[in-house]
């Protein structure tokens, strides 16, 4: 697969990418700030609604804990379980968990964490895993399109888009590898700073606003890789480009999942694929292009369509991703001959002993 990565490809890549960057940040510019802004209608809706219950789910743990210390008389430890005690004797019927000490962590069912230390400090414990209020989304027929994040999360990733335009604009003397080893130190760089300050992002919710989330929207995770990457088995369609130079290294696409689009994964951070379902799954032009870590890949199901093709003539699923050698994709027992209706050049791979049946 080395004779893939050729200068001109290169050319052809990076400059793809530096449009995508562009884009973004028009993009962010205009529909963050209608949706998600400091006066956006949808941020003042979730800021509401989720100052609320947090405010009642802080009051909780302090009436709780203040009651065990008069109780105590100011003397004796109070302990994780005398906490979530009071707290269900006080009417809490949606406390998920209480454990540690100095600090208590008390986890309710919404998913949101809280510490409260010796002194009766109570303080958030990181945001809630798959909190809707990171994203920005919008509603479409069948449910709910994650289109982005919110502003603070979109400042960030538009500085390191702009730091990424800098690096493929002054490429010119490096070779393809050093190239490739750039990009990829570079994203896992965003990806140590991205688990750093926003933990748990990847973990998509399956609902917002009592709606199905069902499709992740276009460049909507770019240049977002995470350590883990958790989509709802409510999402149907994975729009293109949502997850370019994003991802995770492992990444599981639910059953619900029906079509990829083109470039969806290009440049991801993937190590191991799955596609879960068994049934139909179409998959768009060069939807896992330069994906140079991706080793291995298993299909559940042989009903699988390959998108339009590009340009050039070719859809290249896998192109460019010089791992995917012999026994590398899993494919469904009895299933080879579905996937050799494709060309070599379809799959973007360099041999069909790729392909191997569980």
């Amino acid at each position: 697969m080395k004779e893939n990565l050729r200068k001109g490809n290169r050319g052809i890549t990076l400059i793809a990418l530096v449009i995508t960057i562009i884009i973004l940040l028009i993009l962010a510019g205009v529909t963050i700030a209608a949706l998600s802004g400091d006066n956006g209608i949808l941020t003042k809706a979730t800021d509401s609604k989720e100052q609320t219950e947090i405010g009642g789910e802080k009051e909780a743990i302090g009436i709780a804990y203040n009651g065990l210390i008069a109780e105590n008389q100011g003397e004796g430890e109070i302990t994780a379980e005398k906490l979530k005690e009071e707290l269900t004797r006080n009417g809490r019927t949606d406390i998920k968990d209480v454990t540690g000490e100095n600090p208590i962590t008390v986890e309710f069912n919404s998913g949101r964490k809280y510490d409260i230390n010796n002194n009766g400090i109570i303080a958030e414990n990181n945001k809630v895993i798959g909190d809707e209020s990171w994203y920005t989304w919008e509603e479409i027929e069948n449910g709910i399109r994650i289109t982005g994040f919110n502003d603070k999360i979109t400042e960030l990733r538009t500085q390191k888009s702009q730091e990424f335009a800098e690096i493929a604009n002054n490429t010119d003397g490096i070779s393809d590898e050093e190239l490739y080893e750039l990009i990829f130190d570079f994203i896992e760089s965003i990806r140590e700073e991205i688990e750093t300050k926003y933990h748990g992002i990847g973990n998509i919710p399956s609902q917002i606003n009592g709606k199905n989330v069902t499709e992740i929207g276009e460049y909507a995770f770019m240049l977002m890789p995470v350590k883990e990457l958790t989509l709802p088995n409510t999402v149907t369609n994975i729009q293109p480009w949502a997850f370019i130079m994003g991802g995770a290294k492992e990444v599981i696409i639910p059953s619900s999942v029906k079509t990829i689009g083109a470039g969806a994964f290009q440049l991801a951070i993937v190590e191991k694929l799955t596609f879960s379902t068994t049934e139909s799954i179409e998959i768009g032009v060069r939807a896992f292009d330069n994906c140079l870590n991706l080793e291995k890949v298993t299909f559940k199901t042989s009903n699988v369509t390959l998108g339009e093709k590009n340009d050039d003539g070719n859809i290249g699923i896998f192109d460019k991703c010089p791992k995917l050698v012999d026994n590398t994709i899993q494919i469904p027992q009895g299933s080879r001959q579905n996937f050799k209706n494709y060309t070599l050049t379809q799959w973007g791979l360099s041999s069909y002993n790729a392909f191997y049946e569980e």
